[in-house]
Order: C-alpha cells, then structure tokens, then sequence
C-alpha cells in the first residue's frame, strides 16, 4: 500500500514542512530572515546555469532557491526551462502551471505560451516516479526503477517526482496522486497506459516498464 496523503499525520508533515504557495501574506513574512535574499542568490545561478546550458546544474540551484522560497516564480520558470531543455516534459508542466497561475506580468504569459509551445512536442513514453525522501516503499523501489532507467533510458524518459514540491503538486490531481509511491506509465501521445501504487517487486516494475519501451 502506497504512504497515503489521507493518514493525519502525513498531512500534517507536509503543511509543517511547506508552506502552501496560494497562502496568506502573513505566512509569506514569516519566512526565515534572509531566506528570500538566499533564494535570489540561487536564482542567478539557476539562469546563469541554463544560460550556459548544464540543465542538470540549473535544477540542484532551483531546488534550493524553491526550498528557501516557495513563491520565487522566477525559480519555477527557470526550473521548468531546464526540465524541458532536458526533455522531461511533464516535470516542465507542472513548473509553468504554477507560474501561470500564481505568477504575474510577462512571466505569468511566457509560461502560459511554454505550457502551449509543450502540448505540441513529440515525446517518448515516460515514467512518472512520484516519491517524497520520507517515504520508505519509495526508497526500496528505486533501484528497481534506476535499473529499468539504465535499461531503457535511451527509448523511455524517467522523470523523478518529489511530491513535496509545488511543481509536483500541482499535478496530483492530473495523475490521481494521494499517496506514495505511485508510478505512472504514459505512452508517445501522453495517454496513461499503467500504474503501480505502493511497493512493487522487482519484477512487476521492469516488466510494465518494459511494456511502454517497445
């Protein structure tokens, strides 16, 4: 059975961990002192890292820079450039879903026209892996799915989902994501083929994701 988002006290984990982006601007002047000057000082180095095309780079800058300051839209455009630099489209979506809805001004339309420019890619079929570093069944499956990865890397993308971001988040309901692990399987066209919810074997993993790799 997956770590599920109903039990109590893994609900309230996530609200005592992360402030919700959509909250009040109380909460918002509540951050740590200095955590929003942190976060700029990451975000320079997010775009100066896609500037110069190390995507994988840009990414470590743009986990701290969401971590230190949830709200930083810059950080979440900039974060999903990367993921779609790096072919891993849904994670990309997900980044400009929050940017087009809570973001504003040009940024706010430069990622509604991603989001747009992303429904007309060609894709690969894709393994969503929707874990938190929390959850233990998420830990025991993941060699299994690095494993499948170093297998079919090169016919399937494998992108890591950490639930605990608002990138993530933001597509529990797309994917029907109330607990975790939960993998999801889609095709070329994005169409949900499978899914695995909870500690899987070895086996069943491989075997459905060598499904989708024909």
């Amino acid at each position: 059975m997956p770590v599920s988002l109903r039990n109590p006290i893994v609900f309230a984990a996530l609200m005592v961990l992360f402030l919700s982006i959509s909250g009040s601007q109380q909460e918002a002047h509540a951050q740590p002192a200095g955590a929003k000057e942190a976060a700029g000082v990451e975000v320079e180095a997010l775009k100066t890292a896609v500037s110069a095309g190390k995507y994988r780079e840009a990414l470590k800058h743009a986990r701290k820079a969401i971590l230190l300051d949830q709200r930083n839209m810059t950080a979440h455009y900039f974060r999903g450039v990367a993921h779609q630099k790096l072919g891993e489209y849904i994670s990309a979506e997900g980044e400009f879903m929050v940017v087009s809805q809570y973001g504003e001004g040009k940024l706010k339309d430069d990622a509604k026209k991603a989001l747009s420019d992303l429904s007309k890619v060609k894709r690969k079929p894709t393994v969503l892996d929707f874990y938190t570093d929390w959850c233990v069944p998420c830990k025991e499956i993941a060699p299994f799915i690095k494993e499948a990865e170093d297998k079919y890397g090169k016919k399937v993308c494998f992108e890591r989902m950490d639930g605990m971001t608002p990138g993530v988040r933001i597509l529990f309901d797309t994917y029907k994501v109330d607990g975790f692990p939960v993998v999801i399987l889609l095709n070329s066209k994005k169409k949900q083929v499978d899914r695995l919810d909870g500690k899987q074997s070895r086996e069943v993993i491989l075997s459905a994701i060598a499904a989708i790799a024909k």
